[in-house]
Order: structure tokens, then sequence, then C-alpha cells
């Protein structure tokens, strides 16, 4: 057997032995308790799903970390690379479906009217706290729970597209 296929196997039989035995409060229970009831989605309404593959391949690595931490805790390239997972499970490359990029908050229909709002005001030069504040008032139903923080969030991501948000009147 070559040297690979030993490493391999030591280290599986290692896990194994791990699992069965596992201490409270290591570093494994901890891998272990964050994981648990996680449920792995690779295929939903007939379409293969990309990141239910990479969760469970993170898992795998997660508890290969906690029981010898001189593995490299990063994933490997291709435990993210649709070619690769499509080629190993055997599943034809176009039914693969990658997850859609998440929008950030001012970008998504749901944010925009927050940060259209909070441009019109800025505009004025009316403070963040007295925008919010008179969001609150005119949408006291919005069951979005809007914060100053996602109020700055969507209008920068939306109108600058950088800096940080600051309390007060405009900076010039």
């Amino acid at each position: 057997m070559n040297t690979f296929k030993t490493e391999v196997k030591d280290l599986y039989e290692t896990i194994s032995i791990a699992l069965r035995h596992v201490r409270p409060d290591s570093e494994l229970d901890r891998v272990l308790k964050q994981w648990e009831g996680h449920r792995f989605t690779v295929k939903s309404g007939g379409k293969w799903l990309l990141g239910g593959f990479i969760d469970y391949f993170q898992q795998a690595l997660d508890i290969m970390c906690a029981v010898d931490p001189s593995i490299d805790p990063r994933l490997p390239r291709q435990s993210c690379d649709p070619r690769s997972i499509a080629d190993f499970f055997r599943i034809p490359l176009h039914e693969l479906v990658r997850p859609d990029p998440k929008g950030a908050p001012g970008r998504k229909p749901t944010m925009g009217d927050v940060a259209d709002f909070a441009e019109e005001r800025r505009n004025k030069r009316i403070s963040w706290t007295d925008i919010l504040a008179e969001w609150r008032k005119k949408h006291p139903g919005d069951g979005r729970k809007i914060t100053l923080n996602k109020m700055q969030e969507a209008f920068y991501r939306k109108y600058r597209r950088r800096g940080k948000a600051v309390r007060g009147p405009l900076q010039h």
C-alpha cells in the first residue's frame, strides 16, 4: 500500500476513534455542537446545489482539524470548484446550481426604499438619527426592524459604494 493511502487510512481510524470517545469541552466537541442539526441540502427541486456540497466538505474538514490540528484549516480549492464537485459525485456540470451571490443591503429591492428615503434627507443635511426617527414615524408597521446601522449600510451601498457611515450632518 502506498504512503498516501496509509496516511488517509490512519487519519480515518484516528477520526473514528475520536468520534466514539468525544471529550466534553474539547475542540471536537465544540465542532460537533457547531454542526449539530445542520442539514446538508445538496438537491432541491431536482437541482443539485453547490453550497450543500461545500458545507459537507467544510464539516469534514472542521472535524479533521479538531482531531489533528496540523491539518490546514482552509478548504482546498477543488472543494469549492463546481467542475471538481460534479466530477467527484458524477453529476453533469450543467445540473449543478451555483448559489446566487448574496445581495448587499441597498441593492435588494427590500432595502432600496430605505436607501432612497435616507438619500433624499441626507441631501437636505438631516442627521441620521432624525432620518431614522422620521422613517419609523412614517412606517410604524414596517416588519424589517430598520436600525440606524441597517439604514446607513443600505444608503452607503446604494449611493456611495464606499465610505464609512458617520453620524450627524454630511461631511464634505
